[in-house]
């Protein structure tokens, strides 16, 4: 997966068995349950886009 080469941690949740995770990522993408949908540190993510991702991981690391 292209997350994961980038060398971070992925957490990954099914929506579909678990409820909770279902509403958080409804308040995350303003009512959309399509995916994927990444939290990168709070930079929200929707759908699939490797140069979105790409930046957010590198911004967050340039915060550390």
């Amino acid at each position: 997966m292209y997350v994961r080469s980038l060398g971070v941690n992925l957490v990954e949740h099914n929506i579909d068995t678990d409820r909770e995770k279902k509403e958080e990522m409804k308040k995350k993408s303003g009512g959309s349950i399509a995916v994927p949908l990444l939290d990168i540190e709070g930079q929200i993510i929707r759908g699939f886009s490797q140069e979105a991702i790409k930046a957010a991981i590198d911004k967050s690391l340039t915060r550390r």
